[in-house]
């Protein structure tokens, strides 16, 4: 036997009572305690889903965000594509420029080299002429003398 069994099945807490009115009252206080269990739990569970919405919230803010500066990123990606292309471009003319300028400059070398020949040439030329001049004339005072 159990010691709350003996003594008429009544606790020994007050004199007095009658067991089924103890019981009555255990009873209450039983379904208050799982009330109050319930509430907290269903207070708890609210909690958890205000928690929820929260991070919920702020992972939506997050992704938000991302967004946002993944598309600055590509914005910025397509402004980059669009700058090298025209440098790329710019770099293709001043390359045609420079082998044009090159062009003419060995043209202009090869002019200058062929005048400088062609003065030379005209030089000696000149120069033969003057000696054949000078010979002639030479002969020619040489025979008026005579």
């Amino acid at each position: 036997k159990q010691p709350a069994d003996e003594g008429g099945g009544a606790f020994l807490t007050q004199k007095g009572e009658k067991p089924t009115t103890i019981k009555n009252e255990i009873n209450e206080l039983e379904q208050l305690l799982a009330a109050a269990g319930q509430t907290s739990q269903s207070t708890l569970l609210l909690k958890k889903r205000k928690e929820v919405r929260e991070v919920d919230e702020s992972l939506e803010l997050t992704k938000k965000d991302f967004k946002r500066r993944m598309d600055a990123c590509e914005e910025r990606r397509i402004q980059f594509e669009h700058k090298q292309a025209k440098m790329r471009e710019q770099v293709l003319k001043f390359e045609k420029f420079i082998q044009e300028n090159d062009a003419k400059r060995q043209r202009a070398e090869m002019k200058i080299k062929q005048e400088k020949q062609l003065f030379n040439d005209k030089v000696k030329e000149l120069q033969v002429l003057a000696d054949k001049i000078q010979k002639l004339e030479t002969e020619q005072n040489v025979l008026i003398n005579e």
